[in-house]
C-alpha cells in the first residue's frame, strides 16, 4: 500500500510527538492516524465534501482526536483552526501539483506558502510527465518544485529523505 510505505520512509527521519501536524489534501485521514499514535495534534485538509465526511465517520470509529477541516485549502486556512497556527510538520504528499496547472492557484500557493508557520515539509512532487500535466501552467521538475517552495516559504532546507517503491522522491524540508 502507498500510504504504509511513504510512512516508513517518512517515520525514520520524524521525532514522536508532542507536535503539531497539518495534512494538506488528506483523503480519509490514514497519516493523521499515524501521527496521532506519534503524539501529534493533527488538522486533517479534504477538499471533497464526501471524502471529509468519510474521514470523519473513520477517526470516529477509531477514537481518535484529530481535525477534520472540508474545503479549498486557500479558504480554509484564513479560519479557525488553521488560521494564524504554527505546525511543527506539513504533510504535502503528491498535492501541490494541483495548484501550479493555473496561474491564479499557482498565485494562491504561492502566497499561502509564504503565510506558511511551519518547522519542516514532508513533501512530495508529481512526475512532470503525467499527462494531467500537459497544460499546466507550471510544470516543474521535482527540484524544481522543491527550490519553489524553498524560496516562496519560511523553509531554507532540503534533503531527499526518500524514494517510494513507485519512485516519487519524499523530501524534507526545513527552516
Amino acid at each position: 500500500h502507498g500510504c504504509e510505505d511513504r510512512f516508513a520512509g517518512i517515520r525514520r527521519a520524524i521525532p514522536r510527538g508532542p507536535g503539531t501536524f497539518l495534512d494538506v489534501g488528506a483523503n480519509l485521514g490514514w497519516f493523521c492516524h499515524r501521527f496521532e499514535e506519534l503524539g501529534y495534534d493533527c488538522v486533517a485538509v479534504e477538499l471533497l465534501p464526501q471524502v471529509a465526511l468519510a474521514a470523519e465517520r473513520i477517526r470516529d470509529a477509531e477514537r481518535r482526536r484529530f481535525a477534520v477541516v472540508q474545503g479549498d485549502l486557500f479558504a480554509v486556512s484564513a479560519e479557525p483552526p488553521l488560521r494564524g497556527r504554527h505546525f511543527d510538520l506539513v504533510l504535502a504528499l503528491s498535492i501541490f501539483h494541483h495548484f501550479i496547472k493555473r496561474t491564479d492557484m499557482h498565485a494562491k500557493l504561492e502566497r499561502w506558502l509564504g503565510e506558511l508557520d511551519a518547522d519542516a515539509m514532508l513533501f512530495e512532487p508529481h512526475r512532470p510527465e503525467e499527462p494531467q500535466m500537459a497544460d499546466a501552467y507550471r510544470n516543474y521538475d521535482e527540484r524544481q518544485f522543491v527550490d519553489f517552495i524553498l524560496r516562496s516559504s519560511c523553509l531554507n532546507r532540503a534533503e531527499l529523505l526518500y524514494r517510494c517503491n513507485d519512485g516519487r522522491p519524499i523530501y524534507l524540508l526545513r527552516r
